[in-house]
């Protein structure tokens, strides 16, 4: 399993707004489109759902992940997800925030896109805990952070809430690129996140 260390992080090699033209878009593109003028990647939204893909840890473990919903309950979640993210932004002062960089789809969680960019089905909590340990991630400092490093967002319980990695640092002001529910991949300032997440928040590198 590829750490997030060993992966280069240039804008070019993260896939935020599919480029693909088509004479003909399909109602589904159309309704999205309609809320926030971005070209979605079809694959993703249009063809069956991909097999899920297994990854082996640096010690051996296999991490396979889990269909958290149907397609058919999926789609429809999606869809209300997506109708609401302006309104929750709007509602936490995240507006002007957070920045919606590519449209999802209810396939994976922020989990498996912070470690597997989203082709690892969803992943939870046990499967992260065992990622950081046998990929051998350590602790860092925020003001030792990089481009590259995972993000982790606990609640007051201890629990791990939500996940992302640093996608750029400016002046000192960390910028995290993650995903926010079901309905799309955004790009935030370390601290501005929905308070659901925690504001308990760890760096690590693997």
């Amino acid at each position: 399993m590829k750490r997030r260390s060993d992966i280069s992080y240039k804008s070019s090699d993260i896939s935020y707004e599919s480029k693909e033209t088509s004479k003909q878009e399909s109602d589904r593109e159309r309704f999205i489109r309609s809320l926030y003028g971005l070209r979605i990647n079809k694959r993703r939204i249009e063809e069956s759902p991909p097999k899920i893909v297994g990854f082996q840890t640096d010690r051996g473990n296999t991490i396979i992940g889990y269909r958290e919903y149907s397609e058919k309950k999926g789609r429809k979640i999606h869809e209300k997800s997506l109708q609401n993210l302006p309104h929750i932004l709007e509602k936490y002062g995240l507006t002007n925030k957070a920045v919606i960089k590519e449209i999802s789809d209810h396939r994976f969680n922020c989990h498996s896109y912070t470690f597997t960019r989203g082709v690892g089905g969803w992943l939870s909590e046990k499967h992260v805990r065992t990622i950081l340990t046998d990929n051998q991630y350590k602790l860092v400092p925020f003001e030792q952070a990089r481009v590259g490093d995972v993000v982790l967002y606990h609640d007051r319980k201890g629990q791990l809430q939500h996940s992302g990695f640093i996608s750029q640092i400016v002046e000192g002001e960390i910028s995290v690129t993650s995903k926010w529910g079901i309905a799309a991949i955004l790009e935030h300032n370390i601290h501005a996140v929905l308070p659901g997440y925690g504001n308990n928040i760890t760096i690590y590198r693997g």
